[in-house]
């Protein structure tokens, strides 16, 4: 499960457009999460090692609350609330029961509605934390494994494609 090791890697990147190999293998990632997050090919990249682990229901939920905070789209309120907030949501993110009460009040079936907006801020900062603490930082470890592998002093620069690359058991 996951992109752990060079192969998984490897594998991983190949089913994308040659540009994100090249950001790997050309590019330092960024070092912190709100970093990654601007830069839409390291967060692409970032995104597909999260679905290789089954972990990008934070990082849509992230996504879908920035929609909502540009649009003020109450339906695409209602919409973060079912997919991820309330109890049987498809992809429910990981709450503090704090913040799943305050919107289950906002929007719950015995809720209001409506809410301010900035109703999600703070379980937007919640999630963001788990994912800069939990999956960025596994990431960031597995990716410098990869490029110091690959790319190191005994892979060489071209090492990327070459057969005869060291390889990490997976």
């Amino acid at each position: 499960m996951g992109w752990h090791g060079v192969d998984a890697w490897q594998a991983g990147l190949a089913e994308t457009p040659g540009y994100f190999e090249e950001v790997v293998r050309g590019q330092a990632a960024p070092d912190s999460f709100d970093a990654c997050y601007q830069d839409q090919a390291w967060f692409t990249i970032f995104w597909l090692f999260c679905n290789s682990e089954y972990a990008t229901e934070n990082l849509d939920f992230i996504r879908a609350v920035d929609q909502f905070a540009s649009t003020g789209d109450l339906d695409v309120a209602q919409e973060i609330y079912d997919r991820y907030v309330k109890d049987d949501a498809p992809t429910q993110v990981n709450l503090r029961s704090s913040n799943r009460t305050t919107l289950d009040e906002l929007l719950g079936p015995d809720g209001e509605g409506h809410g301010p907006p900035d109703m999600f801020d703070s379980s937007r900062e919640e999630i963001q934390a788990l994912v800069r603490s939990d999956n960025y930082a596994r990431f960031l470890r597995e990716l410098v494994e990869v490029q110091t592998i690959l790319w190191g002093e005994t892979a060489g620069a071209d090492a990327w494609w070459n057969e005869d690359a060291p390889r990490v058991e997976s």
